[in-house]
């Protein structure tokens, strides 16, 4: 059953800090520490957090504005949270949580993605070419036979060949583009 990160801080005594995720997050690796909630006595509120990936920081909320400069946790109310245990619930001592630093976004320049260029579209959104190489190889070979301004560059080529077969016809249409 799903809740909401109001639920979830009720059912566990309302202690903080802990650790939520979105049910439907692929990577079950990244996951918010939540340390404030502000309820609003009617079951939502406002709560608060850092996301983080197997202890760590984690950028996942770069795209987020509010998220980012506020840490208010974005769909908080929403009924699609699951409570996460077992997991570190401090990040590394020498990030503030009033002021973390993120790793600067790189677009992809004519259409062309290279390995450390963040993906901004479908499934893996916000994550680098060669997050993604890693994770599931198959979608960029997707990506390059069905969006039309998805190019990878002869760098990210090279690494995806490593991971996986690749046909000649996919790398002839990657060409062509």
């Amino acid at each position: 059953m799903s809740l909401n990160i109001f639920n979830i801080w009720e059912s566990i005594g309302r202690k903080i800090p802990f650790a939520v995720r979105r049910t439907h997050w692929a990577n079950k690796s990244i996951y918010v520490i939540v340390d404030r909630v502000e309820p609003d006595g009617k079951g939502y509120g406002k709560a608060y957090g850092i996301p983080t990936e197997n202890g760590g920081f984690c950028s996942y909320w770069q795209t987020d504005k509010k998220w980012k400069e506020s840490r208010l946790i974005p769909n908080n109310g929403v009924y699609g949270w699951e409570y996460v245990e077992g997991v570190t619930l401090e990040i590394n001592a020498n990030l503030t949580k009033a002021k973390l630093e993120t790793k600067e976004i790189k677009k992809p320049i004519n259409s062309i993605y290279d390995v450390e260029t963040t993906i901004g579209f479908g499934k893996y959104r916000n994550f680098e070419v060669c997050d993604v190489i890693d994770i599931n190889p198959n979608y960029l070979i997707w990506a390059i036979q069905n969006i039309d301004k998805f190019k990878l560059s002869e760098k990210a080529i090279n690494e995806l060949s490593k991971k996986i077969i690749l046909k000649d016809s996919i790398i002839q249409i990657n060409n062509r583009k």
